[in-house]
């Protein structure tokens, strides 16, 4: 694959005011919509079933026709006011879900079906050079239902790679195997972007295959994207309710807001004023992660063990709180306390993340 005319930095995906619907009167399955994405980059949409995530990939593939907003692929529009780019002249490779490889043709043959157009000793040796790429020359003559699932992925995604696409999307791709399999997976398709220097778009409901694959995520909701930014960034600093809890376990616990602290029955903290700064005394509600709790035994704890979970590695402990309330604690896996132990509390938050409290009318922005 020839990368080395690709220029680092450009951008190879933008979308500008996207709005989309399957039928007049149905919600917006894409709202208001913008994004870009640079060469090299790998961006994943992440958010629940019905948030958007695979429309706006569709929509980039030219499977669904917005109405309105604009597309460009390479700096050259695909979706506009007057211009409509087909699929095949978008130079876009797509991983689907099923995968859909033809159960009667080779892996080769599966390989080159996108090379209709190429001569034969052209296509013969581009789906080598992608075989290789991926691991599977030696499985050249093999059928599908000869191949173990992460094999099969790897198939999909050298076929999708042969045509040198500017830009490769994957619409949950791991969801057919099992954990194990996902994650050695997960790995391979990691390092065979990374070597092809490709831009790649994912779709995943899974915020651990998001935070291990990506260069920057997308979060949505509702048609709409919350937030950008690189994993660590959204963990760290949430802009709304629903980015903070849908990325990894979170608490709420009340708090008042007392100058440049937080007032809280756990503890009083230092926090980051917001670019909107909440007024002395306001109720807002704080972030608190399973990280941030320690938990001590104690016959005199105000607080109990109301739930354990164990999950192989570690135990996740729910504490219910005096408050009425309840945070949760994450362990060793050896480390046993009984349902209804006392225990005592301390919370150290790594960065204490403020939101101001929903009225009770007001629910929450999770589908």
């Amino acid at each position: 694959m020839n990368t080395s005319a690709r220029q680092t930095g450009k951008t190879i995906v933008q979308m500008e005011n996207v709005w989309m619907r399957y039928a007049q009167g149905q919600p917006w399955a894409v709202e208001d919509l913008s994004l870009e994405v640079t060469q090299g980059e790998t961006l994943t949409l992440l958010g629940p079933s019905g948030c958007g995530k695979t429309s706006a990939l569709r929509l980039i593939a030219g499977f669904e026709v917005p109405q309105q907003g604009v597309i460009r692929i390479g700096g050259r529009t695909v979706v506009g006011e007057t211009e409509w780019q087909p699929p095949e002249r978008r130079e876009v490779g797509m991983v689907f879900q099923d995968l859909a490889l033809f159960p009667h043709l080779t892996v080769v043959k599966n390989v080159a079906f996108g090379l209709y157009r190429w001569t034969g000793d052209n296509r013969e040796e581009r789906v080598r050079e992608v075989l290789q790429l991926v691991n599977l020359n030696g499985l050249r003559d093999r059928y599908p239902h000869e191949l173990s699932g992460g094999q099969q992925q790897r198939v999909a995604l050298a076929r999708a790679l042969a045509p040198s696409p500017q830009l490769i999307l994957l619409d949950e791709p791991f969801s057919g195997l099992d954990a194990d399999m996902r994650r050695q997976v997960r790995r391979e398709v990691k390092e065979i972007l990374a070597q092809s220097g490709l831009t790649a778009i994912f779709v995943t409901h899974d915020q651990v295959e998001a935070f291990d694959l990506s260069d920057k995520i997308a979060v949505m909701n509702r048609g709409r994207i919350d937030q950008v930014g690189n994993p660590e960034n959204l963990y760290h600093h949430p802009e709304s309710l629903f980015v903070a809890r849908f990325l990894g376990l979170a608490d709420l616990i009340p708090g008042k807001i007392r100058e440049e602290r937080v007032e809280t029955a756990l503890g009083n903290f230092l926090f980051v004023p917001t670019e909107d700064p909440l007024i002395d005394g306001a109720p807002v509600e704080v972030i608190i992660r399973p990280a941030d709790v320690d938990v001590i035994p104690s016959a005199d704890g105000e607080a109990s063990v109301v739930a354990r979970h164990f999950r192989g590695s570690d135990n996740l402990y729910t504490i219910a709180l005096p408050s009425g309330g309840s945070v949760r604690r994450q362990t060793p896996w050896d480390f046993i306390l009984e349902l209804g132990t006392k225990v005592t509390i301390t919370v150290e938050p790594m960065r204490v993340v403020v939101f101001p409290s929903l009225p009770e009318d007001a629910g929450e922005t999770e589908p």
